[in-house]
């Protein structure tokens, strides 16, 4: 069974698939059922990541897929993550940490699967900078999702 799945959004510059949440709420039996079924001849031989999966170490997988599906999330908003790889190297902050940190969507939930997308037409690296920068709760500092900006510590903790 399903228990919880990493997202991730699609850089097409560095051709890499950068991690933005674990996702292990919105399913319903069915989908699980028949998720599980179709990602069996997706799943790969070997325990390592594969090289254009750009994924924290804290967040290895017992197994890992092909890119194959896209799922249309919703979440509660985006922010800096020390975790998540989402826009990594693209936010506007000062100083080199900005460089390791990345984009995570909080609390996110599965809403449905997008058929009529291949997995390199997910939601890109630069439209998850575009709406981290979008949303009404960005300060100054480039902060989302907490009154500091910093990712919660326990954001995926509830999963």
């Amino acid at each position: 069974m399903i228990e919880m799945c990493r997202q991730a959004c699609y850089d097409v510059e560095k051709d890499e698939y950068q991690s933005v949440c674990k996702v292990g709420t919105g399913f319903k039996d069915e989908d699980l059922s028949r998720l599980y079924a179709r990602m069996q001849n997706h799943l790969l031989p070997s325990h390592r990541r594969p090289a254009n999966y750009n994924v924290s170490d804290v967040l290895t997988p017992d197994h890992w897929f092909e890119a194959c599906q896209v799922w249309e999330l919703q979440a509660a908003d985006l922010s800096k993550s020390s975790v998540h790889k989402g826009g990594i190297g693209r936010l506007d902050m000062s100083g080199d940490r900005s460089m390791s940190r990345g984009i995570g969507l909080r609390f996110p939930r599965f809403l449905r699967e997008r058929e009529d997308k291949k997995a390199e037409a997910a939601t890109t690296s630069e439209q998850i900078v575009e709406m981290f920068y979008g949303q009404g709760i960005v300060g100054e500092d480039g902060g989302g999702g907490n009154n500091n900006g910093e990712d919660n510590a326990d954001d995926d903790e509830w999963l």
